[in-house]
């Protein structure tokens, strides 16, 4: 197990090699990228730094429901799981966001019914776990799956791949009111990931403003 972190703002500064030096440098194990080719994966290896997680680069196309936009975004998730494979990295970090923030969670899950079962039979080929972020999305709608133990229930009873799992983030969990603990006890088995933030609950804006 590594201690490692996402590429900060300041990234865009320091530049992709800047940034897995500092690192490096600053006694991280590990850092999480936006992808892996054969020149990220070997500035890792000079840094003595390994890879956390893979971003999955198809943005929300996978749920879309339209079928042009969903098998373009279907193609970009296997050659990253094939990248990410083969450059030794072995988890693939991603949102279950729709492509349209107005599209309903239900409307989300039979879109995924029928199609991750595919990803997931390419990433067991490949030897790479999914890691699923529990962020729900943007407003009004917070359409993403995966972020309540409702849906995360729902998505792993319809693909019960043992490489599908969860960015453990409490921080998303947290916000939304959902027991991190008590997720952690039901879905620990699933945890391929954990994310680490500052959080704080503020009772006057709990009381000013509710969760959403």
């Amino acid at each position: 197990m590594h201690v490692g972190m996402r590429i900060p703002p300041m990234g865009r500064d320091m530049g992709l090699e800047g940034t897995i030096q500092w690192a490096a440098d600053h006694g991280l194990g590990s850092i999480d990228l936006p992808d892996v080719d054969r020149q990220t994966r070997k500035l890792c290896d000079e840094a003595g730094i390994g890879i956390g997680t893979v971003d999955w680069g198809a943005g929300g196309g996978m749920l879309s429901k339209n079928g042009t936009v969903r098998r373009s975004a279907v193609s970009i998730m296997k050659k990253r799981i094939r990248a990410t494979a083969k450059y030794g990295a072995g988890v693939v970090f991603l949102c279950l966001n729709p492509d349209d923030r107005l599209q309903t969670r239900a409307e989300s899950f039979e879109v995924l019914k029928k199609v991750y079962p595919g990803i997931l039979k390419e990433a067991e080929k490949e030897g790479v776990h999914l890691a699923i972020e529990p962020y729900p999305g943007p407003a009004p709608g917070y359409p993403n799956l995966g972020c309540t133990p409702e849906t995360l229930r729902a998505v792993f009873e319809a693909v019960p791949s043992p490489n599908f799992g969860i960015c453990y983030d409490p921080s998303h969990f947290a916000r939304i009111g959902v027991d991190y603990q008590r997720l952690l006890m039901e879905f620990g088995d699933r945890v391929k990931h954990v994310h680490a933030k500052d959080t704080e609950l503020l009772s006057d804006g709990l009381y000013d403003y509710g969760r959403l």
